[in-house]
């Protein structure tokens, strides 16, 4: 199947927006507006103006919302949809909002929303109240969950770390351009890792609480993205690796 957006594309996500349908939708982002496409019907489910600009995308349930939901990360502000595509969440961030992520970051069994921001800062957010922030030297471009109450970050400046609860576990300044970084369970042992691509085709793996590079390798192309799925339909997920020659790799 081809989609034809006929705009340019900013960000994507994808995930089970509606609680009828138990399958995962696409959701484009582009400059001023975000689409939602059923692939399986054919179909756009909705499609949003977003004044403020499409800057990030993430697709999770909140703990103010009851439905999952579709986040948007504008021009100093986040915007939450539902399937029908109903405003159920706004809040206030700094700047552009660059990346956001989910986890438990002070383990009270509620999911902080955690926001990165061009103004080189972390801002955790409890529904609509801003809890903490995180200075950093740079832009934040990436955030990922690891384990409930902890998430990697990388910067513009190529640095990269982990934070467990407010406090940094590690942090490295790499030498290569940061375009991918994931937390995942990478060679099945039950422990936390940090999965990271670069400009350069490199892919490094490193155990999440202390930056130990337990695997890497180089490909042809530069990574841009990394992604745990279960891809052959095994039920059971593999982490794959999307490079910018279009080949895809286990």
């Amino acid at each position: 199947m081809i989609l034809n957006i006929n705009k340019n594309i900013n960000c994507l996500a994808a995930g089970a927006l509606s609680p009828e349908h138990k399958r995962d939708v696409l959701i484009v982002g582009c400059s001023t507006s975000i689409q939602v496409y059923d692939l399986i019907e054919n179909k756009d489910l909705f499609y949003r103006e977003v004044p403020d600009g499409v800057h990030s995308l993430l697709f999770t349930v909140m703990t103010c919302s009851s439905v999952p939901l579709i986040l948007v990360g504008e021009n100093c502000s986040i915007q939450g949809f539902d399937y029908t595509g109903e405003e159920r969440y706004w809040n206030v961030s700094g700047d552009v909002v660059t990346t956001m992520e989910v986890c438990d970051i002070d383990n009270d069994g509620v999911d902080e929303l955690i926001v990165g921001s061009a103004d080189n800062i972390i801002r955790a957010f409890k529904n609509e109240e801003m809890i903490f922030d995180l200075q950093e030297p740079s832009k934040i471009k990436y955030l990922s969950r690891i384990r409930q109450d902890s998430f990697a970050y990388a910067l513009q400046n190529n640095q990269i770390g982990v934070y467990k609860k407010q406090i940094r576990a590690w942090k490295i300044k790499h030498k290569q351009n940061v375009t991918a970084v994931l937390g995942v369970d990478f060679n099945n042992d039950g422990k936390c890792d940090v999965v990271l691509g670069f400009e350069n085709g490199r892919v490094e793996v490193r155990e999440d609480l202390h930056g130990t590079i337990i695997f890497k390798k180089l490909f042809s192309a530069s990574i841009n993205k990394v992604l745990y799925a279960d891809y052959r339909l095994h039920e059971s997920k593999q982490v794959l690796l999307c490079t910018a020659d279009g080949e895809g790799n286990e």
